[in-house]
């Protein structure tokens, strides 16, 4: 599973600020990774850059070519409806499957990760971070279906990179709005209603997906 989680006490990692400076455009889409240029501006060794190369590129953000580094990987917009239509799918299956197993401890965290994004949604600057803390609400709802064969497929689905580009183009309503689905996602687990959670969830990724289309094309 990838996370892209860091030490708050040492700040982000540089998996976390290679992942910003996709997203933000710094690096674009096509573009190969320049190690030095990367190490340099992190602060850190080239050893630690090469691993979050393979970090991005096992999530689909970067494309390993033999003898030629890394690259940016570009996805279509055709490419981003199909997945997101599929973690729809899977997802709300998931949901609906993950909610009668959750306890009580489950829903407080859900509670603390919805509470956590929505102080973030506050701020635009920390769209990045407010991605990578949605893809972990979105894994922890879904993990409670421990073992399922669909886990690895709706992970794999959840593309960092596409997320990011997703929630930075949404103004504050739009994150507002954003912010209640994943409210709601909790008080459906709360409630124990499987199919109000699977419907919750499949709205909540298609509007996500709309929304994006619409400023995109």
């Amino acid at each position: 599973m990838t996370t892209f989680e860091s030490d708050e006490s040492r700040g982000p990692s540089v998996t976390e600020q290679l992942l910003s400076m996709l997203t933000d455009g710094t690096i674009g889409a096509g573009e190969r990774i320049r190690e030095a240029d990367i190490a340099r501006r992190c602060g850190v060794s080239r050893t630690p850059v090469r691993d979050s190369i393979r970090e991005l590129a096992g999530a689909g953000v970067l494309v390993l070519e033999p003898n030629r580094g890394a690259r940016v990987r570009s996805y279509s917009i055709r490419e981003i409806e199909q997945i997101y239509r599929s973690r729809a799918l899977v997802e709300s299956h998931l949901a609906a499957l993950a909610v009668p197993e959750m306890t009580e401890q489950d829903v407080a965290h859900l509670k603390e990760l919805a509470a956590e994004m929505r102080e973030l949604g506050e701020d635009p600057a920390r769209r990045t971070e407010l991605s990578q803390l949605n893809n972990r609400f979105h894994r922890y709802y879904i993990s409670r279906v421990e073992g399922h064969p669909l886990i690895s497929t709706a992970e794999q689905l959840m593309v960092p990179l596409l997320v990011s580009k997703v929630m930075v183009t949404y103004d504050p309503r739009l994150t507002a709005i954003s912010m209640d689905h994943h409210d709601e996602l909790v008080t459906a687990a709360e409630q124990g209603d499987p199919e109000w959670a699977a419907s919750l969830m499949r709205t909540h990724i298609l509007s996500g997906w709309n929304r994006y289309r619409s400023v995109v094309e």
